[in-house]
């Protein structure tokens, strides 16, 4: 059986670094595990969302990209408590811990930039990953 011809085919986590990042799928074998770090900020209001939503697109991501280990991104926003979460999955550990390097300073300068305040970051190991 083919598959569904209406349904892409699923892709490993090589295509997503690949250009098709509409799939995750992770499966964790030994030490082939994903890690995610989980950013927390309050301060998120309303007037400064779309701001916050253009400077992910066109400088947040462009710059995770230039890093090895990136696979993926995902915003969240809570509009009642004006509160936005960042996860940035990452290949392995020592990935994360290497783009962390240079992008706690940029993370800094663009959260207090936009008006927003830093509350946390986390390094989480991600044992199962699946988005479609």
């Amino acid at each position: 059986v083919l598959g569904d011809p209406f349904l892409p085919p699923r892709r490993s986590r090589t295509s997503v670094l690949a250009g098709a990042p509409w799939l995750v799928h992770a499966e964790q074998k030994g030490d082939d595990r994903m890690y995610a770090r989980l950013i927390s900020m309050s301060d998120a209001t309303a007037g400064n969302r779309e701001r916050a939503i253009q400077a992910i697109r066109e400088r947040v991501i462009p710059t995770l990209r230039q890093h090895d280990g990136y696979a993926g991104y995902i915003g969240l926003y809570d509009a009642d408590s004006e509160r936005a979460r960042a996860i940035l999955l990452w290949e392995s550990q020592a990935a994360a811990d290497a783009a962390e390097t240079e992008l706690a300073g940029f993370r800094v300068e663009l959260i207090s930039g936009l008006g927003m305040t830093l509350e946390s970051v986390d390094l989480y190991e991600a044992p199962v990953v699946e988005i479609e």
